[in-house]
């Protein structure tokens, strides 16, 4: 099964609008669908550590909102940023057809 982590801030707009349609696509999918704080990250190794490792640039910063796309409780790949409904489903296809190559 995969679980799809949507890693936002309250005080982002595009976080917000976003929640619109995302959950509704991960679920289409027959996934799972989380919600968490950026703040909340530390609180959680496992996120915390691929996020510094494939997500946070070298000035220390991240664009949200992010999705981290886990299968058998492991990450295989992330979405970053504001997209439309179509480029969400379809990034989030592609990681789910990649992880069935690694």
């Amino acid at each position: 099964m995969i679980r799809v982590w949507k890693i936002w801030d309250k005080d982002c707009p595009i976080c917000s609008e976003m929640t619109k349609f995302d959950r509704g696509v991960v679920h289409s999918r027959g996934g799972y669908f989380r919600d968490l704080l950026l703040s909340d990250v530390p609180n959680n190794p496992r996120l915390m550590d691929y996020m510094k490792a494939n997500i946070v640039t070298d000035d220390g910063t991240i664009d949200i909102p992010v999705y981290l796309v886990e299968w058998r409780n492991l990450l295989v790949g992330f979405i970053q940023g504001s997209h439309s409904r179509a480029e969400f489903k379809s990034k989030l296809v592609q990681v789910i057809a990649a992880r069935k190559t690694n």
